[in-house]
Parts: C-alpha cells; structure tokens; sequence
C-alpha cells in the first residue's frame, strides 16, 4: 500500500503530539487502511496552522528535534529494564505510568517531561540522583540542551539528600540553624 501524501511531509510522532491523535490511528491512516477523513484534515490543518494544500506537498520536515536512537530514553530505559531484570509491566508499576507508555518509551516514542520526571523517579536513588537523572533524560529527549557540569553542586546535593528523610521537627530545627547562619553571615559581612 502506498503512504498516504500527508506521511510524506510530517512523521507520524510529530502529528501524534500535534494534534492527539493515537500513533495506532495515524499508522491506519498513513498505510490507507483507514481513509482521511475531513474531520482528520481539518483537525491536523487547525493543529499546524496550515492550509490544507501545504500538507500534501513534499516539502521540507518541520522543525522536530532529531533523535539520536543511540542516546534516547528509550534506548536508555531499555538498557535499565535488562540490567535490573525488569519486564515492561514491572517498570511500569516502579514508575507510575502505563505498560503501554513504557512499551511506546521503548520503541522510540518521544516522552514528554512528566513522563521522564517519572521514569526518573522510578529508577533513582535520592534526590541527587533523581535531578541529575531527569536531568539527563529531557536532555535525551531532546526537551533542552545540556546544562555545563559546574552548575551541579555536589556538597549541596549531597545536603538535600541528607534532609529528604528528616521529619517535620528536624526540618524546622534545620531551617532555624541556616536562618542564624544566614544572619550571622549578612552582619559579619
């Protein structure tokens, strides 16, 4: 069957996250198993902002951020579930999201940042870890760029790892002692 001319312009993920329609869906309508119908164009039309004649032209690809299969979450989560012997369905229960969104992840569909904020929670251990970990995944993802390695501060983090167990009276107690160290700090200064 041939593609259908819309396929050739856009790439099914950027319609996915363009205008809500399920990967399953644009896969029927891409293949012709499915017919274009007009709510479909004008939905795709509305969502790019485009005429419906640009969309049927060869043109050039829109700006979507290439993805580095090599470097993806998906290929990361992957390589997670196999060293920590995990199925899909039980990283999903690790991580709060759907067998389906993990099974997605992993065959290269691009996860939005909640998800990453999940999968990094999931699969990190402490607050550092988790920041430096979801860090890396939108990077992956191709959310942001990297940031320099100066701007982690590992005494800090190392900190906020140290006070993420402490119960309420020990939290006030250590806000107490770095609100006297701030004041003692601004007038000896």
């Amino acid at each position: 069957m041939n593609q259908h001319p819309i396929f050739t312009k856009y790439r099914r993920q950027y319609l996915y996250q363009a205008t809500g329609y399920s990967l399953g869906l644009l896969s029927r309508v891409a293949t012709g198993k499915m017919p274009a119908s007009r709510p479909f164009i004008e939905r795709v039309c509305y969502r790019l902002g485009e005429p419906e004649e640009a969309l049927f032209l060869p043109d050039d690809p829109p700006d979507d951020p290439p993805v580095d299969i090599e470097s993806s979450v998906g290929q990361w989560l992957r390589e997670r579930c196999q060293e920590e012997h995990l199925t899909s369905r039980q990283a999903a229960a690790r991580t709060d999201l759907s067998h389906a969104t993990i099974r997605d992840t992993i065959n290269g569909t691009r996860p939005d940042p909640q998800t990453i904020r999940k999968l990094a929670l999931g699969f990190a251990n402490g607050t550092a870890e988790r920041l430096a970990l979801e860090d890396e995944l939108l990077v992956r993802a191709g959310h942001r760029t990297p940031r320099p390695e100066e701007e982690f501060n590992e005494p800090l983090t190392q900190l906020i790892d140290a006070v993420a167990g402490f119960d309420k009276p020990r939290l006030k107690l250590m806000q107490d002692v770095a609100s006297l160290i701030v004041e003692i700090g601004a007038k000896n200064a």
